[in-house]
């Protein structure tokens, strides 16, 4: 049957009565059984006490249609990293009967609220964390324990706690450092990773030289091993290894950022001196290994010879320990133990000990065997009754053994109880509740912890049935009569109980002032109370509540004291029950009160001794008797006053119902049963029902049950078939009206067991749980008991041992083995007995599936090639077992290759695969992967096949330096096939196609020969080759052609393959062809496409770099020079380019120049070129408006100005739109005409409109003016709105109206007419009245007679029509009239309402307000005003509505509505991003679909007139953009790219402005600098380092000026280049030869900087070739110590000898003081005029002699022309104009060349020396020369004093700023020295502002001429950075700093020219506007030098104070 839940039935007022055992508060209590469980008398008319106890014994358990506990379906993460840059969700989800709750809760317990913008809490069960700035973190928020809470009415639980970890992204650097390791030793390369990063960071592999990969690897590669840690072991260290670097690449856990490290570590490897001992490296203490997976624990000693390492596991006890022997999962790695697929037996003490011939060493470490924590809860849900008894068992596992702990509903339950009926036993594995309760019912969760794991299971525990217990109860009152009062109890059981109230054990009195009610809460209580208004003295009492259900019942007692006189209230007829005792308490009333007797028959009781009458009134009769007992009663009571009341009550007796008792007697199924209840003793009428279980039995013929009533007094129940169902408690229910009985007995049917879950058998996987369950049925209860047989065979089962805790037999008969060891395979037999037959039992199997395991796993296999491999791989393991075979993630079959054959072999526990590669070839070398598979698990063993043949190919084959003649080239030594190389053959060929040795030349070379320096033929005799790198140079080459070179290896075995190829091209000369084919095509009214091809090819004369596009205007006055444009192009391409900026329909000429890296070629021949048609940019000029008529306006303008028309003007575009319009939205019309004046027709009369005008062209539509105002003429207004009269007095009305609804000008007057109605009709008459009067007063009037009013309006145009017509008739009655009118009225939030309700009436009218029907509540907001108007002050947007002005008198009523609109600004439009660009972002906005911005508006407050755009950069403050009603797209640029910016947008209207659209986060395109590889980025020679810094990428954001840093070997860093130009070239010069230098980089854009570090090698000068950048350890070393020895032998002094006379200071200094002297007296005016230097020749001496202290050096030589010398030309010459010097001397010699001059020259057809292509500055300095005399000295070089510019710049070690000033006070700045000079030079703005190709041209002249070079040996104290550039600024060094070291020389390529001013007027006069020198600071050198005089160091004195520290820029 379906079940139903309970169902009390009530008995409204005529329920149970209820006798009150409680005392009167006076009087002391009588204690005597509840009057609730006894039998006592009660009123007869109502049900008995025993039908409501069977009303609610046979409902039914609402608990099984009741709530169900909450259980998570997601549980949040034990743990939540995240970065501020992202933010984080975190989720919690949990379902349930009714929906838990889901809340977050902070680590105390208390919610977790939403904070704005940091931590949002939603609804959905989320906990948002939005991204934030650093600023904003806070630890109370983003370093927080959270927990989620789910909670319904059935419990609660809470999940883990979750720890939240906020990290604020900061900028890091990883780096790698040196590992110092003895030869043949373990060496440790470590990540290091600062430590506020290093948790959220993982090293998931390490780089090789840049391109090899090394990743986590058990095995390794026999040479490297990555352990999951992060380290590198680098094995058996040799000194090969030495020459490779390795950084580690990281990923960042909560960014997804991979990096590499910063610097790259290298492995150094020292050979030690001896013997040493083992040492370790560092101690570990500990190692962690996850079960299941693979575990290393390391171990690396230094020591020499090499340590041998054995290893050791301590066993129980401190001196124990075995060996740890190597297998399959235990094997050695460089010392380190590899264990293989680590279980929990692995734990324990490890023991390495190094030992080597010096001694040993040992170092403990600690394996600790991690598992996850598992937990299962048994049973999951589980229902008792109350009182009965429950149990969880908690079933956990992991390792190591978690820790466990209980929760009830979220609380903690504490070990062995907290005062609760719950217990938890053992080691929190078990909880009991021994009886439970209400409160134990609900949520329990077990929770298990380890060190870093934590689980949980939810169980819930719920109550079936369960006494009532009263929640919350009514308290004792004494009151005066009068007041209100309210009863209440809360009552909760299962089934959900009923509440009774009675009255002194009567029913509550049934009359209006008592209210009862009753109602059930979702969690189940019932609540119930008794209201009882103005209680009176008779309501005196002891009230009683009785909460029953069919368990039991509670019930609650307090008296209601009421003063007043004492009274009895009216008692209903007692029905007592025979035999039982009789409780009656007297229902009096009144306070206070003496005594109550009771009296029967006249006779005061008690009589006998079976009556009892208690001080409280209570009457007891024990055991009553139907004959001496019944008859009527009456009781007194009276107070101390003598006042008294009686009462009487009649008393019946009933005798109960007494059944025979009966029994079943115990069945078998089959078996038939009929048992009789007999009612052997009761009073009529009896009712006999049946009930099994507690509910209702009828007969049911399907199940054989026949229910017969057999006469009156019994009834007989049939059982014809007895089975399983039948089982249970019969009870039979006699009732009568005294009372319910009942019988109940067992009906017990045996049953032998049967299976609910019959067992099976099973497989598990090793080391995992299992449960093997077995759950049978029967009565009684089967027992259930499991056993095992050992061996394989099902015999001899035996008891299971569960003594290790791992087998565990649950209450349900599930056998759970928590970790299945091998051992636990096997039969096992479940048995179930109840004694009831033979029971039940099964055998089932349990399988331990073994994971697949390899014997052996790493080998290497050798072949030549061309031969058979075959590799065996076998695996042992269980069934079925496939084995496949890998090789870089790619499996390889049978059909993967003809060469391939897999033969395969499976045995019992073992399979076998053998894998053969048929005639092997060098790529089948490598690594194979044999994997074993089953469906338990797998397992992997590496194969290396190693495959002898001829060498690979060279890599990184580098063309190290190109001469005119020769090319230097570099190569990585390739693979050499497993056979050494023993020759290398280099072949090139000028022929681009592919390079072979047919088409070649070629020449060989000894790979192991030594590097001579002499050269014959194409290639050197000798090469070097170090290991790693090789290198040879070729020589005897073509200049300016390109060859290409490919390299091979040869072996014993043949040459192998030939290298990719490498182009060196020589020394370029610039173009000698223009560009062809060169269009200039119109893109746009704004831009010229232009196109060319390249120049023929045998002009090219190098690579092609790009194009100069010269462009012009053609026409008008703007003609004049090309201004040009570089343009990029790929080699051997022409070019396509758009010029932009243009000018609309303008002509144009294009020109354009080929360039390559020497220089510009010869312009190309002039096209001309149009740009289309635009729109114009500028609106028509001088817009009338007037009108015509009240209906149409002209308008007259002039065409825009002709420079911005920008095409024919075709036409005009006039807008306009009405500006009165308020009702909506501003609708707009365009008119289009060609001519300058219109007229628009149509229009509205007296209206303002708004006009527009713009021009078009065939482009499309230009510029809209500013909007001018237009208003219409006047017309005759339109009738009065509205008339109404009425009678303000007998005989007096009053007439009223409303203005004009279109007023079409402005009122001057209204005219009223008036007519009385007689007989017939006369004139009217008429009256005037003022534009500001709307009423007006007529009277006296007729009785009796009719009058007719109405009204018009005029103007100054005239008269408009009239209203209709009214009329009145006088009487003398003044009904009730409103004079007003209502309307519309649309006003502004916030503004002043008036409604206006003037009225009439006699008597004087009643006036209400309403607002929407309901009465408006006036305020000092919302007043009413004395004439009946309403006031409404700041109305708000609630205000809007139907506001009707009610007025009524005797006589009428009337009413007016007037409507008031409240307009509010617009809504906020929803903004949406369409593009993002690297600077603009563009915006578009809406309303949603189908949304304008008129049903936006309709809402607010009119149209919407405009929008306001603010943006902001993060950080920075907000701008905003104005924007037009029109405009729904907006586009906003010149953003910094790369940067996050913030927008929203808001709409106004007439009101103001609207609600902001929410922020949006846009983030403009562009990334930070990407930096090339040292091989782009850099060429080196032997003194110098070129920098590209073209090869940088920006990222799509432009880059800053560049930060050059250079670090000599050994040294501080230094700053090379401060502020370098991104794209372009330079060169560090003057740097030491053969060692290395680190260059840094620092780049930076708005998107980030990128710094990067570069080692970079100087070729060698000693060897006389060239070294390469990346030296082996052995090759530096050599060159480092042959310079060393060089250096020894030139610093001896040489013999002396004999100088040349001016190298004499005697001579020079006097002949030079001389010579100046004159300069200074004699020229200083022609100079300044001519701007020239004039200095006569130094005598030379024809042979001179080399000088006795310096060793100079020539690296380059001069060439001389009799005709001149070109040299570069000073800005502002003509392009091509050749500059020439007149016949002067060129120096030759060192004595010649000043210390700091710049030279060039023009180039010959000689060979050069490897230089840098384009400018060098040289430095010569001799250590006898002073400055006065290098002064004298520089006067032999020809005039190229205003030509030559050069740059002088002192480095500091740290950079200085351009332009500084030094501390000298004479000096001025560059600004004031400038006008000073009145120099027609370029400002450096405007130079700047030159156009690129001009600069170019510049660049060619300079470009055409080699330099000189010489080098400084010995004393370089006043050597100057030298910057040889147009582009120059000065640095004012102060004295201290003019006295460092030599720095270097900086000379920067195609770079833009500026022309600088000179520093001093007085350098021109004296000639040193051709170089800058310097004077060493404070005391002179020449104080202390014996070969100088006093006159001449004076001489020196002064003029070093008269130039003080000239400088030229």
């Amino acid at each position: 049957m379906a079940r139903r839940p309970p169902r009390l039935r009530g008995t409204g007022r005529s329920g149970l009565q209820r006798i009150s055992l409680r005392e009167r508060p006076t009087e002391p209590a009588v204690k005597m059984p509840p009057p609730w469980i006894l039998h006592r008398g009660r009123p007869a008319t109502t049900l008995t006490l025993g039908l409501a106890f069977v009303s609610c014994f046979v409902g039914v358990s609402s608990y099984l249609t009741e709530s169900r506990g909450p259980r998570f379906t997601l549980e949040p993460p034990p743990l939540v990293l995240f970065s501020n840059a992202t933010g984080a969700r975190v989720d919690c989800a949990a379902e349930g009967t009714p929906p838990p709750r889901v809340e977050w809760l902070l680590a105390d317990g208390s919610p977790a609220p939403s904070v704005p913008s940091t931590r949002l809490a939603l609804g959905n069960g989320t906990l948002l964390f939005p991204p934030f700035r650093g600023e904003a973190f806070r630890p109370d928020v983003h370093t927080a324990t959270y927990r989620c809470s789910a909670a319904n009415t059935a419990g609660r639980i809470i999940s883990l706690d979750v720890q939240v970890r906020a990290v604020v992204l900061q900028h890091y650097e990883i780096s790698v450092y040196d590992a110092h390791v003895v030869l043949g030793n373990t060496a440790v390369l470590r990540c290091n990773i600062p430590s506020f990063v290093k948790d959220y960071m993982a090293v998931t592999s390490w780089l090789q030289d840049n391109h090899f990969n090394i990743y986590p690897s058990i095995e390794g590669d026999q040479k490297h091993l990555m352990l999951p840690s992060g380290d590198l072991y680098v094995l058996n260290a040799n000194p090969s290894d030495g020459y490779s670097s390795y950084r580690c690449r990281t990923l960042h856990k909560l960014t997804g950022i991979t990096q590499e490290s910063s610097t790259a570590g290298k492995v150094v490897v020292t050979e030690p001196k001896g013997v040493l001992p083992p040492r370790f490296n560092e101690k570990s203490s500990a190692v962690i290994g996850r079960r299941g997976e693979d575990a290393v624990i390391p171990c690396t000693a230094q020591g020499h010879p090499t340590p041998s390492y054995l290893w050791f596991r301590k066993l129980e006890g401190i001196f124990r320990q075995e060996t740890v022997t190597e297998n399959e999962r235990r094997f050695l790695l460089g010392g380190s133990l590899v264990l293989r697929n680590v279980q929990a037996e692995d734990a324990g003490f490890y023991v390495c000990s190094a030992n080597n011939s010096g001694g040993s060493a040992s170092l403990e470490v600690q394996l600790r065997v991690l598992a996850p924590v598992g937990v299962h809860l048994q049973p999951s849900s589980l229902l008792v009754d109350s009182g009965q008894s429950a149990e969880f068992i908690c079933v956990a596992t992991g390792l190591p053994p978690p820790e466990t702990w209980w929760l009830k509903d979220g609380q903690r339950i504490r070990l062995g109880g907290d005062g609760t009926s719950a217990t938890v036993t053992g080691n929190g594995e078990r909880i009991v509740v021994t009886s439970a309760q209400r409160e134990d019912q609900g949520m329990y969760q077990c929770v298990a912890q380890s060190e870093n794991d934590m689980a949980q299971s939810t169980a819930e525990l719920r109550l079936g049935a369960s006494k009532p217990q009263l929640l919350y109860k009514f308290i004792q009152q004494t009151l005066q009569p009068g007041p209100d009062v309210s009863l209440k109890c809360i009552a909760t059981g299962q089934p959900t109980p009923q509440i009774q109230w009675t009255l002194d054990g009567f029913p509550l009195p049934q009359n209006e002032r008592f209210m009862i009610g009753q109602y059930a809460t979702v969690s189940g209580d019932v609540i119930s109370h008794v209201n009882i208004s103005k209680v009176s003295v008779e309501d005196g009492g002891n009230y009683a509540c009785a909460a029953i259900n069919r368990v039991g019942i509670t019930f609650h007692t307090a008296p209601l004291h009421v003063y007043g006189l004492p009274m009895v209230r009216k008692m209903p007829p007692i029905s007592a029950v025979a035999g039982e005792p009789l409780y009656v308490t007297c229902p009096a009333a009144g306070f206070p009160i003496a005594g109550i007797n009771w009296e029967k028959d006249g006779r005061i009781l008690p009589v006998n001794h079976r009556q009892t009458v208690h001080p409280n009134g209570t009457l007891v009769v024990m055991n009553v008797q139907q004959r001496d007992d019944r008859g009527t009663y009456s009781c007194t009571v009276k107070n101390r006053q003598g006042h008294s009341d009686r009462g009487t009550v009649e008393i019946t007796v009933t005798v109960p119902p007494e059944i025979t008792p009966f029994h079943f007697q115990e069945l078998t199924e089959g078996a038939r049963v009929q048992v009789q209840c007999i009612v052997q003793r009761g009073d009529l009428p009896l009712n006999i029902t049946w009930m099994k279980n507690y509910e209702p039995l009828v007969t049911d013929h399907n199940n054989h049950i026949h229910i017969t009533d057999f006469n009156t007094y019994s009834s007989i129940l049939t059982i014809g078939s007895v089975s399983l169902y039948h089982r249970g408690n019969y009870t039979c229910l006699a009732r009568n009206p005294a009372r319910s009985v009942s019988h109940t007995s067992q009906l017990k049917i045996s049953v032998p067991p049967e299976w609910l879950t019959e067992p099976k058998d099973t497989s598990a996987i090793a080391g995992h749980p299992v449960g093997l369950h077995c759950q049978a049925d029967g009565f009684p209860a089967p027992r259930t008991t499991w056993r095992k047989a050992p061996g394989k065979h099902p015999a001899h089962f035996a008891p299971i041992n569960s003594r290790d805790g791992l087998v565990t037999v649950l209450s349900n008969g599930t056998l759970l083995i928590r970790s299945v060891l091998e051992e636990h395979e096997g039969y096992y037999l479940c048995e179930a007995n109840n004694g009831i037959g033979a029971g039940l039992s099964a055998v089932v199997f349990l399988t331990v599936n073994a994971l697949p395991r390899f014997v052996t796993s790493l080998r290497k296999e050798t072949v030549r090639k061309g031969s058979t491999a075959s590799f065996l791989c076998e695996a042992s393991g269980d069934q079925p077992m496939q084995i496949v075979w890998k090789r870089d993630g790619i499996r390889l079959t049978s059909e993967s290759s003809h060469r391939y054959h897999i033969k395969e072999n499976a045995l019992e526990a073992s399979a076998f695969s053998q894998f053969l590669i048929r005639h092997v070839t060098s790529d089948d070398s490598g690594k194979y992967l044999c994997i074993a598979s089953n469906p338990f698990g797998k397992d992997e063993t590496v194969v290396e096949l190693m495959v002898q043949d001829v060498p690979e190919a060279p890599t990184d084959v580098r063309v190290m330096e190109s001469r005119s003649r020769s090319v230097k080239l570099s190569w990585t030594e390739p693979d050499e096939g497993n056979s050494p190389i023993l020759q290398y053959t280099v072949v090139y060929t000028t022929d681009p196609g592919p390079v072979t040795e047919i088409n070649s030349e070629r020449q060989t070379y000894d790979a192991t020969s030594s590097y001579a320096s002499e050269w014959a033929g194409g290639v050197q005799q000798g090469g070097s080759s170090t290991k790693g790198r090789s290198f040879a140079e070729v020589t005897k080459l073509r200049p300016s052609t390109t060859y290409y070179f490919r390299v091979a290896g040869v072996n014993q075995l043949g040459r192998g393959s030939l290298s990719g190829v490498v182009s060196g091209t020589t020394d370029p000369e610039a173009p000698s062809g223009p560009p062809r084919s060169l269009t200039a095509l119109p893109m746009g009214e704004r831009a010229l496409r232009v196109t060319w091809l390249p120049p023929d090819e045998e002009h090219w004369n190098g690579a092609i770099l790009g194009y100069y596009l010269g462009l012009m205007q053609a026409s008008g006055a703007a003609e004049g020079r090309f201004n040009y444009t570089t343009v990029k192009a790929a080699e051997g391409r022409g070019g396509d380019w758009i010029l932009r900026g243009l000018k609309s329909f303008t002509k144009y000429k294009v020109t354009a120049q080929a360039f390559n890296s020497a220089g510009a070629g010869p312009s190309s021949e002039e096209v001309t070129a149009m740009t289309l048609e635009g729109v114009p940019t500028a609106p028509p000029q001088d817009i009338k408006c007037q009108p015509l008529t009240s209906q149409s306006i002209q308008l007259v303008w002039q065409s825009p100005p002709i420079g911005q028309q920008n095409g024919n003007i075709k036409g005009y575009k006039v807008n306009y739109e009405s500006t009165d319009d308020t009702s909506g939205y501003m609708e707009s019309e365009v008119k289009e005409t060609s001519e300058h004046l219109t007229s628009i027709h149509g229009l509205q009369k007296y209206a303002n409109y708004s006009v527009r005008v713009a021009a078009f062209t065939g482009a499309g539509i230009g510029t809209y003016s500013e909007p001018i105002s237009c208003l219409t003429a006047e017309d005759v207004p339109g009738p009065p709105s509205n008339i109404r009269v009425a009678l303000s007095a007998p005989y007096t009305a009053i007439v009223s109206w409303s203005p004009p609804e279109e007023a079409h000008g402005v009122l001057i007057r209204y005219q009223l007419y008036e007519r009385e109605v007689r007989r017939g009709s006369g004139d009217p008459t008429r009256r005037s009245f003022l534009a500001t009067q709307t009423q007006a007063t007529i009277g006296p009037l007729r009785e009796h007679s009719s009058y007719e009013f109405w009204v018009t309006a005029a103007t100054r145009i005239g008269e408009g029509p009239s209203t209709k017509v009214v009329s009145i008739s006088p009487n003398s009655r003044v009904p009730a009239s409103i004079l007003s009118f209502g309307k519309l009225h649309a006003l502004p939030w916030r503004s002043n309402a008036l409604l206006a309700c003037q009225f009439v009436g006699i008597p004087r009218p009643e006036l209400h307000w309403t607002h929407d029907l309901s009465p408006v509540s006036f305020s000092q907001r919302m007043r009413l005003m004395d004439n009946g108007s309403l006031s409404i002050h700041e109305i708000q947007k609630q205000d809007h509505g139907n506001y009707t002005c009610h007025v009524k008198n005797v006589h009428n009523t009337e009413r007016i509505v007037h409507i008031v609109k409240v307009l509010v600004p617009p809504p906020a439009p929803r903004l949406e991003v369409l593009s993002i660009g690297s600077h603009n972002v563009t915006l578009q906005w809406g309303w949603g679909p189908g949304v304008g911005a008129a049903e936006a508006a309709a809402d607010a407050g009119g149209p919407i007139i405009g929008y306001v755009l603010s943006y902001k950069r993060e950080l920075g403050d907000w701008k905003e953009v104005r924007l037009g009603r029109r405009d729904m797209r907006h586009t906003l640029t010149d953003l910094p790219c790369g940067t996050l910016h913030f927008v929203h947008i808001a709409a106004f209207n007439r009101v103001g402005m609207g609600d902001s659209s929410p922020a949006t986060a846009v983030h403009t395109r562009g990334e930070r600098p990407t930096a090339p590889s040292g091989t782009d980025a850099f060429k080196a020679n032997s003194h110098s380092i070129t920098v590209h810094l073209s090869k940088w990428k920006d990222g799509d954001c432009p880059m800053r000026p560049v930060l050059v840093e250079k670090q000599p070997e050994g040294k501080g860093w230094v700053t090379a280049i401060a502020e370098a130009t991104p794209g372009d070239t330079y060169t560090l010069f003057g740097l030491e030869s053969g060692t290395l230098h680190n260059v840094r980089i620092t780049a930076q854009n708005n998107k980030g900087t990128t710094v990067s570090t570069y080692k970079i090698y100087t070729q060698s000068l000693t060897e006389g070739a060239s070294t390469p950048l990346d030296l082996s350890l052995e090759t530096r070393k050599e060159l480092e110590k042959k310079l060393a020895e060089k250096a020894v032998v030139e610093g001896k002094n040489p013999e002396p000898s004999q100088p040349p006379f001016y190298a004499d200071l005697r001579v020079s200094v006097p002949t030079g003081v001389s010579l100046l002297a004159v300069a200074l007296t004699l020229t200083t005016v022609v100079i300044c005029l001519k701007k020239k230097s004039t200095a006569p020749s130094i005598s030379e001496d024809p042979n001179p002699a080399p000088s006795t202290d310096v060793k100079v050096q020539y690296y380059s030589a001069l060439a001389r022309d009799q005709q001149g010398m070109e040299i570069p030309r000073p800005p502002g010459s003509p392009p091509h104009a050749p500059v020439t010097c007149g016949q002067g001397h060129i120096p030759e010699y060192g004595e010649d060349i000043y210390p700091y001059a710049t030279f060039q020259v023009q180039k010959t057809n000689e060979p050069q020396q490897p230089t840098p292509r384009g400018f060098q500055t040289f430095v010569y300095q001799d250590s006898r020369m002073m400055p006065g005399e290098a002064m004298a000295a520089r006067e032999g070089v020809c005039g190229m004093a205003p030509q030559v510019e050069t740059t002088q710049r002192v480095s500091h070690g740290r950079s200085r700023s351009l332009g500084k000033v030094g501390p000298n006070k004479g000096l001025r700045s560059d600004s004031e020295e400038y006008d000073s000079l009145g120099s027609d030079s370029d400002t450096e703005h405007a130079a700047s502002s030159r156009t690129e190709s001009s600069n170019q041209l510049e660049d060619n002249l300079r470009d055409k001429n080699s330099s000189f070079h010489s080098y400084l040996h010995g004393n370089n104290r006043h050597s100057h950075l030298m910057k040889v550039s147009e582009s120059s600024s000065t640095m004012e060094p102060s004295f201290q700093d003019r006295r460092l070291n030599t720095n270097h020389i900086i000379r920067k390529h195609n770079s833009t020219w500026k022309r600088q001013p000179f520093v001093h007027s007085r350098a021109r006069q004296i000639g040193t506007d051709e170089t800058a020198f310097t004077f060493p600071s404070k005391v002179p050198r020449c104080l202390g030098e014996e070969r100088i005089s006093r006159a001449e160091c004076d001489f020196y004195l002064q003029y070093r104070n008269l130039h003080e520290h000239v400088v030229l820029r």
